[in-house]
């Protein structure tokens, strides 16, 4: 299902959170049992990804869902 006006996009968000993070695509991927192509097309915003989703890579990036709907935001635990 392609993304419209009103659907959420995060992909952005998460490509920078993941380089921020040196991960590869297939890393990350892999920590939340998604195969990478479909990272990938998150990622370019060519498919939504769902909640549970969403909640899996924040947690493996170390940042509050919330984060990932800024691009940016203070790492868990960091101080």
């Amino acid at each position: 299902m392609p993304p419209t006006k009103n659907t959420p996009q995060h992909g952005p968000a998460i490509r920078a959170l993941r380089e921020k993070d040196g991960l590869s695509v297939e890393e990350l991927a892999a920590r939340i049992d998604m195969h990478p192509q479909s990272l990938r097309n998150v990622e370019l915003e060519r498919r939504p990804i769902s909640h549970r989703r969403l909640n899996l890579l924040a947690r493996a990036l170390q940042v509050e869902t919330a984060a990932i709907s800024r691009e940016t935001g203070p790492r868990k635990g960091a101080a």
